[in-house]
């Protein structure tokens, strides 16, 4: 029998959609930063406005609504949506788990196993369902280091990171993401992390493979 492949029906659409959903988030960042900028060349032009006389109407005008678009709603739209990419990858691998779990009610259940989030799914899908699971995959590794930075935004919060940390380390791993020196905080070396616009297509795409390697290897145990 032919398998139907789960989540090529489910798990793939959804995150092709968050992908397109990622790009539009980048064109309208980008869009309202053009049209400051172009409206305030022309109203300089204009008024005849000297560069320091431009600079002042800048600031009085436009400022805070370009330094949005610039630095805050780009770091509060990408975090949000890494989060939420995050979690959808989560919910599937556990959704998939439970499907299996009901087609082999005297199995270990999913609940049973100590582990949580997708450490559990993997757990489970390897040692219970008996899946390949590609854990050695270039996917998988970037993806526990997305773990770590997810874990940091859920829990902590700060847009910032310890030199030396696991986080830090995973951080240095990630493309997308730009390490800045901060300071120093206690004898550590505290480093600034931004999301840049190449984070959240990065994140998806590096999910998408996985998803796809995880269901051709379901796909040669059926």
């Amino acid at each position: 029998m032919k398998w139907v492949s789960f989540f090529h029906l489910t798990s793939i659409s959804k995150f092709n959609d968050l992908l397109i959903y990622s790009e539009r988030i980048e064109d309208f960042l980008q869009t309202n930063i053009k049209l400051i900028e172009t409206s305030l060349d022309k109203e300089i032009i204009a008024m005849n406005l000297t560069e320091e006389e431009g600079s002042e109407y800048f600031e009085n005008r436009y400022e805070e609504d370009y330094f949005n678009y610039k630095n805050s709603f780009p770091t509060i739209l990408r975090r949000s949506l890494f989060l939420h990419v995050y979690s959808i990858f989560e919910q599937e691998l556990i959704k998939l788990c439970q499907d299996i779990e009901r087609k082999k009610p005297d199995s270990i259940k999913l609940d049973d196993l100590k582990h949580s989030g997708i450490i559990k799914a993997q757990i489970y899908l390897k040692r219970v369902a008996g899946i390949s699971f590609p854990d050695n995959s270039n996917e998988w590794i970037k993806i526990k280091d997305y773990n770590q930075i997810r874990n940091h935004f859920a829990h902590d919060g700060r847009m910032i990171a310890d030199k030396g940390t696991r986080l830090f380390n995973s951080i240095e791993n990630t493309k997308g993401i730009n390490n800045t020196f901060f300071g120093k905080h206690k004898g550590k070396e505290i480093y600034e992390i931004e999301l840049n616009n190449e984070f959240c297509d990065e994140a998806i795409n590096v999910i998408i493979q996985f998803l796809l390697k995880l269901d051709a290897n379901m796909e040669k145990g059926s």
